[in-house]
């Protein structure tokens, strides 16, 4: 998996663009580098383009997504939209998942849509 994690001042939040593969051990890499970046800019607003991605999860794997966002210290005051695969079912159920855990995730299928609920 490739992935990139960057700040758009202008919009004011941090991105990640991710190619290729996600599961739990690079989920993990990725997230360390966002909370990095989102540090260093005191920022708490996140878009996440995997709309090239595969997740390699299982529906129990995904179910254990709100521990390991616990574990990894992702601060529940984070706002993350999250522009999705074909595996809408697998992602959906996820932003169910994270969402009935406290956090304000949002799955999307169109960018421009993604990037207006997250900066507004």
């Amino acid at each position: 998996m490739d992935f990139d994690v960057v700040f758009n001042p202008e919009l004011n939040i941090v991105s990640v663009r991710a190619i290729g593969e996600i599961d739990h051990e690079n989920g993990a890499l990725i997230v360390e580098n966002i909370l990095k970046v989102a540090a260093k800019h005191d920022c708490n607003k996140l878009f996440c383009d995997y709309s090239i991605s595969k997740v390699k999860l299982s529906l129990d794997e995904i179910y254990e997504t709100p521990q390991l966002f616990d574990l990894w210290g992702i601060p529940q005051n984070f706002m993350i939209a999250i522009l999705y695969s074909e595996d809408e079912k697998k992602f959906k159920y996820g932003e169910t998942r994270l969402h009935n855990s406290g956090f304000a995730v949002r799955i999307f299928r169109i960018k421009d849509e993604a990037l207006t609920w997250l900066i507004n």
